[in-house]
């Protein structure tokens, strides 16, 4: 990801297989703005998933029912570092926008700390029953995101 950059004036020579032809300095702080608050609206309408015992896969039991709250996070960490290694090629007003949306972000998760536990609380006791799936120890990634 410290290798991405919007080809433009500012930018180093073009490569034969630009990934993102389109993308140029003029438009790419309005793609990654865009990019944070799609991040930060995928958060904001996750929530935790109950799966079948026997149907539950590797990436459920690795990640739990929290999952889909952990994934924006995880992709929000890489446009954060996207931003912190070529912030010079995006434009100013930027920063602001990023810091808006970060504190968005914590609020979110903060919400989603709550809910997560709230659901995890009206799910049936698994005592007895083996690993328990929807254990709030899955929410630890969510609150270090935070």
């Amino acid at each position: 990801t410290a290798s991405w950059r919007p080809k433009g004036n500012s930018s180093p020579p073009k490569h034969k297989h630009n990934t993102l032809p389109g993308l140029n300095e003029k438009n790419c702080g309005s793609l990654f703005e865009l990019l944070l608050h799609l991040t930060n609206t995928s958060l904001s309408l996750s929530k935790p998933q109950r799966i079948k015992k026997k149907r539950s896969s590797k990436a459920y039991q690795a990640e739990g029912p929290y999952g889909e709250m952990l994934w924006p996070l995880e992709i929000y960490g890489k446009l954060l570092s996207i931003f912190q290694s070529n912030h010079h090629f995006f434009p100013r007003r930027l920063v602001f926008i990023v810091i808006k949306n970060c504190l968005l972000l914590v609020r979110l998760s903060d919400y989603q700390v709550r809910q997560c536990v709230q659901w995890r609380n009206s799910q049936h006791s698994q005592i007895g029953t083996g690993k328990d799936l929807s254990s709030v120890e899955f929410l630890q990634p969510l609150v270090d995101g935070v």
